[in-house]
């Protein structure tokens, strides 16, 4: 029997083979949506759970409002339960970008919480670091670069101020990614605009100011046995959280002894050398003047001794003068003698030449005679040689030769005497002359001897007084010194009295200070405590939620298609059943084959959707996510649990119609199921009675409307998974009109300024002053706001949520840059001065309506309580708007502008974007932000979204071509011999093609008239009663981020699309339906059953 049953059932899946594919699909849509959705929170979670443990991250983590120290490492470290503890190191930092100022957390390396590393290496030098990928990004800087980061002082417990890192040059050596920031938000910060803009990894060896942890992380004893989130791991760490807090109270009271007798040390200590300074400091008083008595007597005594140098310097340089006068008055007068001799000497020389110049005249006379006799002697002698003289001549000759020789003898004597008295003559004047010269030569001796004995008394007359008018200087200089030394002396016992007042003011303030001590706080908090974790794990929770309800609607269709299909399966088998329940087969066996049938659909549909569902899904979904953390690739897996339970649903929902259906068959007699059922009889349907139409329709027409109604069964089918297939499909394009619609509300509706500047902190009030002047008076800038920003937490009852606060100092200007809108009434708001307005997506989360107190905590962890007066509309982040007044009331601190608003003159995009290079080199600004980039940031973060429209789309058109592929299977089976009669009658395949898929078109459109219209009162607020249900109360609300607001809209054009999609697969149906009534045989199809 068995075995016959199995043939007949894979003999009927041959037969209606599209019968059977139709539900496999339907099992395959139904298990594998079910599955996907399903899964992909649990996937999402081990994803979560396998990434924390690789980066072993903590269980438990410990902060404290005055620090934490190594002994409570110790204390910690001795629970039982506890595996390993580490102190760390987390501060903020500002590092200069270029021309702007970002605000980063800086985290020491240690045990816990390992990044992963996207390039390069981990810092191992203290002159190293790594950074977030996105800081290399947007800053355009690379591995290798150095930056400085600055971070404030730490003051340790003894009230010093120790710089907190032993070096800020830092050299980035590598990107990574934080298991602390695994989401987009990286926090609050006192530094900046309040916001955290990065996160960077140092090694603990470069902390200087290390004796003072920030936090204490703790993983607990068996832990990672367990799923992160799951019930199990939270009672694991909530055994050990629960010690923790058992000695929180003995560890804040340790460490407020501790600091407490620090610093009462710290005071005894200073008070003790407050008394040596004094003891000290009167002593060098006393020595001092003592020392200025010694200057004044030495200053005396110098004074008298100077003027009695003088007086004596005085007397001697008289007295030298005196002879140097005298001196030169000798000089003179033997001057003047040597003068007087000269001259008659000169006149002496005169008649001596004169005298010399008669004897040379005479001797040249005389040496001519003389040389005339000569010759006539010789003449003479000549003569006297000749023979021919006669003795007498002879005789005259030799007279006349004595009386020649005789003359020349006289001339030659008084030669001799001429030249005596010539020579006698020189010799007197070159002796005169000699005298002369020696006399001046003396005379200039003297005259040299004198000049020495002036320059040398010159000299050291100018020496002397030189010395004793350097004498006198220096001794005007040691008065003004001891002058200066008598008012330093004056001053520092000024100072002194007045640091000694001021030192004994501070001791008494340090003494009142230790009075004032506060106990320190221990906050012990598990993984919850981290932003990003905890909005992870509600993102899971949404994701669950969206797997619990919206498989239902496929799971529906797919039982209402099943029961649909194998009702006519059954009605098309009633002559078999009956023949079976003839030759007495139970209910049971007649069931087993059409069960076996179903079953087999089901499990093959159900295999094939399981291995779809479980891998495609969660990373559609994870992508999706992906916008918004940072954790890697998602580890899917197949889950035994939920593709049990999908396949469980879908045998309920297929074998549950099955079942119905042949039941329902089986209660008739044999002998009625052995006969064929009878036709349904022809009714006059509602239009018939509107004639103007009705006899306006051809008879074919009118045949297609009386089928419509006659057949309710399929016609309440049809237009319920005509509906049911639309919603969904409007259901996707309303999740991305609603993600479209968040830009343009955010930055057009809501904010209408252009740019934000942020300032730097260290401005004072002139410098801000003379900077918004400038704003103002610039010619692009149209309007401004002086804001105050701030980022706190705000909370209510358990749950809390980071905010940004918002305080214009103007509220005039600041309602022109930003519009605050009710968001139920929607009437404009002003700031109220008795309370605060909070955005609208912060008052769901935290629970809060018009009119509720909530408590606002700042990053100093001080809390205070106000009203919200009103909700606001906002899009993205949340906000909290207050007056100054109210601020300042608030706060009892005055208003101190951080943030300058903007809105210019329409500018173009490189008019602004050198208006924004102008901005960003101006010493005042830290960063600024451009509207545009952060609609165009957000625009491609929320790209990711579009794939849950696709996944809607496509599983809505894939479950409306098997509805109507089926109920046009199932119409065509059901009048098969109707279709075969009228082909016999003559009509033509087109006739019979318009005769069937004309009904189809017609349900189609009514379908579609009750999917997008029924129920909906305007296109922004409520569409049908499917489409509430599924778009407003549940998908965008399911699938809405913390930070992002869904404002419930579907476009208009939209509606259309849903139609065009839902009209397209009609049209596909009816192109396969054209050739299934091609190959019908007229003559099988005619014969008689009976």
């Amino acid at each position: 029997m068995k075995k016959a049953v199995i043939k007949d059932a894979l003999r009927e899946i041959k037969k209606s083979y599209k019968r059977f594919i139709s539900i496999l699909l339907m099992a395959f849509l139904g298990v594998g949506f079910f599955a996907g959705i399903r899964a992909s929170s649990p996937d999402m979670l081990d994803t979560i759970d396998t990434y924390y443990k690789n980066q072993n991250v903590y269980d438990i983590q410990v902060l404290s409002t005055l620090g934490l120290t190594s002994d409570d490492i110790n204390a910690i470290s001795k629970i039982e339960n506890v595996e390993h503890v580490d102190g760390n190191f987390e501060t903020d930092g500002q590092i200069e970008v270029g021309n702007k100022e970002v605000i980063a957390k800086v985290m020491s390396l240690n045990d816990f919480n390992t990044p992963v590393l996207i390039d390069g290496s981990l810092p191992s030098a203290k002159n190293e670091c790594v950074v977030e990928e996105r800081f290399l990004t947007v800053n355009n800087k690379n591995i290798g670069d150095t930056i400085e980061l600055n971070i404030k002082n730490m003051q340790n417990d003894n009230g010093e101020d120790v710089p907190y890192l032993y070096e800020k040059e830092l050299k980035i050596v590598g990107t990574v990614q934080s298991p602390m920031y695994i989401s987009v938000d990286r926090g609050t910060s006192t530094l900046g605009s309040g916001k955290i803009d990065y996160y960077m990894y140092i090694p603990k060896s470069n902390v200087q100011a290390n004796s003072i942890y920030t936090n204490i992380y703790v993983k607990v004893k068996d832990a990672n046995k367990y799923t992160t989130s799951s019930k199990k791991y939270e009672d694991c760490v909530n055994s050990v959280k629960t010690e923790i807090e058992k000695i929180k109270d003995n560890r804040e009271k340790s460490r407020y002894d501790s600091l407490v007798n620090t610093v009462t040390k710290k005071v005894e200590d200073a008070e003790k050398e407050l008394n040596t300074q004094k003891t000290d400091a009167k002593s060098k008083i006393a020595d001092a003047k003592k020392e200025l008595e010694n200057g004044k007597k030495q200053i005396e005594n110098a004074e008298k001794t100077i003027k009695s140098n003088r007086i004596k310097a005085d007397k001697e340089f008289n007295k030298a003068y005196a002879e140097l006068i005298n001196g030169k008055n000798k000089i003179a007068d033997s001057k003047k003698q040597l003068e007087s001799k000269e001259k008659q000497a000169n006149e002496e020389f005169d008649k001596l030449e004169k005298q010399k110049a008669e004897l040379n005249t005479q001797l040249t006379t005389l040496n001519s005679g003389i040389t005339e006799v000569q010759k006539n002697i010789e003449n003479i002698n000549i003569a006297l040689k000749n023979p021919n003289l006669t003795s007498e001549q002879k005789a005259n000759f030799e007279k006349t030769k004595k009386q020649l020789e005789n003359k020349l003898s006289e001339l030659n004597n008084t030669k001799a005497q001429l030249v005596s008295a010539i020579s006698k003559i020189d010799s007197g004047i070159a002796t005169g002359k000699t005298e002369i010269k020696s006399a001046k030569n003396k005379l200039q001796s003297a005259k040299n001897e004198l000049k020495k004995s002036e320059n040398a008394y010159y000299s050291t007359k100018n020496s002397t007084y030189k010395q004793l008018d350097n004498a006198e200087e220096e001794l005007e200089l040691s008065k003004k010194e001891l002058k200066d030394g008598e008012n330093e002396l004056e001053k520092n016992k000024k100072e002194f009295n007045e640091k000694i007042a001021d030192a004994e003011s501070k001791l008494n303030d340090a003494r009142a200070k230790i009075a004032e001590i506060e106990n320190p706080k221990w906050y012990v908090l598990d993984r919850n405590g981290n932003t990003g974790y905890s909005s992870f794990i509600q993102d899971t929770d949404s994701i669950a939620n969206i797997g619990k309800v919206f498989p239902v609607i496929f799971f529906i269709v797919a039982a209402l298609i099943s029961l649909t299909s194998m009702t006519r399966m059954v009605e098309e088998q009633r002559t078999q059943i009956g023949t079976l329940k003839a030759l007495g087969y139970n209910k049971l066996q007649i069931t087993s084959k059409y069960v076996l049938y179903a079953s087999l659909a089901c499990i093959i549909g159900s295999i094939l959707g399981m291995s779809v569902g479980f891998v495609l899904l969660p990373k559609i979904v994870w992508k999706m996510y992906s916008m918004m953390y940072q954790i890697g690739d998602i580890q899917t897996s197949f889950n035994f649990e939920i593709g049990s339970l999908g396949f469980i649903l879908i045998v309920i929902s297929i074998l549950g119609a099955t079942i119905y259906a042949v039941i329902k068959e089986l209660i008739q007699t044999p002998a009625t199921l052995m006969r064929p059922k009878s036709p349904k009889m022809g009714k006059r349907v509602f239009l018939e009675k509107v004639t103007f139409i009705w006899k306006r329709l051809s008879f074919s027409r009118k045949v297609t409307v009386r089928n419509i109604f006659r057949y309710k069964k399929r016609f309440l089918m049809t237009i319920i998974g005509i509906m049911g297939c639309t919603a969904l499909i409007v259901t996707g394009f309303g999740i991305r009109d609603s993600i479209r619609a968040i830009m343009p509300d955010q930055y057009e509706k809501v904010f209408n300024y252009d740019l934000q500047i942020n300032l730097k902190a260290d401005l004072d009030k002139k410098q801000k002053q003379d900077f918004i002047n400038s704003l103002t008076n610039d010619d692009k800038i149209e309007k401004l706001s002086e804001t105050y920003m701030s980022s706190i937490s705000a909370i209510n009852e358990n749950v809390e949520e980071n905010v940004q606060i918002i305080v214009p100092n103007n509220n005039t200007d600041f309602n022109t840059l930003i519009n605050l809108t009710d968001v139920k009434s929607k009437n404009n708001l002003s700031l109220p001065e008795d309370g605060v307005l909070l955005t609208d997506k912060a008052a769901q989360l935290l629970g809060i309506e018009a009119g509720d107190t909530i408590t606002l905590k700042d990053t100093d962890e001080n809390e205070t309580n106000v009203k919200v007066t009103n909700i606001v509309e906002n899009y993205v982040y949340h906000y909290i708007y207050m007056s100054k007044s109210m601020y300042e009331n608030l706060y009892g601190k005055s208003f101190d502008s951080n943030v300058i608003l903007t809105k210019d003159f329409n500018l173009d995009n490189e008019t602004e974007d050198n208006f924004v290079k102008d901005l960003m080199n101006m010493p005042e600004v830290a960063s600024v932000t451009r509207i545009s980039t952060a609609m165009n940031m957000m625009n491609d973060t929320m790209k990711s979204l579009n794939y849950v429209v696709v996944i809607l789309i496509v599983s809505a058109g894939l479950l409306a071509f098997v509805v109507l592929y089926n109920l046009s299977n199932v119409n065509i089976s059901e009048r098969i011999r109707e279709l075969a009669t009228i082909k016999v009658l003559g009509f033509y395949d087109k006739e019979v093609y318009l005769y069937i898929t004309r009904e189809t078109i017609i349900l189609t459109a009514i379908g579609l008239v009750f999917s997008l219209s029924c129920g909906r009162k305007s296109l922004n607020s409520r569409l049908s009663f499917c489409l509430t249900l599924c778009l407003d109360f549940f998908i965008l609300e399911t699938c809405e981020i913390n930070m992002l607001r869904f404002r419930k809209f579907v476009a208009p054009l939209s509606f259309v699309f849903a139609a065009l999609i839902t009209i397209l697969f009609t049209i596909i149906v009816n192109i396969v339906t054209y050739f299934a009534l091609k190959k019908i045989n007229m003559i099988e199809s005619l014969k008689s059953v009976e």
